[in-house]
């Protein structure tokens, strides 16, 4: 069994049926950050937060701390649209 490392994100609206597996996939090519089919969990979900219902959490398990780094670090304050 695989150790991964889990990533946060939060400020992302949820859309109706969303696929947050592309969600993820998205995000990372907004930031430039090359991900693979290894680099991430293949179920990367949602948590519901009361703080704000309209974006709950997005929970990323990534398979690697050097990667999950990456995306931390270049996160920052970005402006996402799924459509």
């Amino acid at each position: 069994m695989k150790n991964f490392v889990v990533k946060k994100i939060s400020g992302v609206q949820k859309e109706k049926e969303e696929n947050v597996h592309n969600l993820v996939h998205g995000i990372a090519n907004v930031l430039k950050i090359d991900l693979n089919l290894f680099d991430i969990d293949e179920n990367p979900d949602r948590k519901l937060s009361i703080q704000n219902l309209d974006k709950p959490l997005i929970i990323v398990e990534f398979s690697s701390r050097k990667k999950r780094d990456k995306f931390i670090k270049k996160q920052g304050k970005i402006e996402y649209k799924s459509h």
